[in-house]
């Protein structure tokens, strides 16, 4: 499962590069939607299969998450994730796993507001 972990996160950060040089152009409701279907519906499908991996597998899944939200919402290079995170309504890694886990669903990403 790390090779998959790896090349799931090593896509999405090219599809991140490729957005950071358009995002202004669109704005940030675009660029939300776009996120939305080029990363986060990576970072969710078939997600259950990693509810029993080490956080330290996770992480960077959790590093592509927390690039996603410096995309949309272009903080100071020294804020922290965390509140953007709750801002956006969307969950770490492990809990959207959990969520899913929980709820029997396929996709757990919250609206944007």
């Amino acid at each position: 499962m790390c090779n998959h972990v790896s090349r799931v996160a090593q896509t999405c950060f090219l599809h991140l590069h490729r957005l950071r040089s358009v995002r202004r152009q669109f704005g940030r409701d675009v660029s939300a939607k776009l996120v939305s279907a080029l990363i986060l519906s990576r970072l969710d499908y078939c997600n259950v299969v990693l509810a029993d991996l080490l956080a330290s597998t996770l992480a960077s899944l959790q590093r592509v998450l927390h690039a996603t939200v410096r995309l949309v919402l272009d903080p100071k290079p020294h804020d922290y994730v965390t509140p953007a995170l709750q801002e956006l309504h969307w969950l770490p890694i492990a809990q959207r796993i959990e969520y899913k886990l929980s709820t029997g669903t396929q996709s757990p990403h919250q609206s944007y507001t």
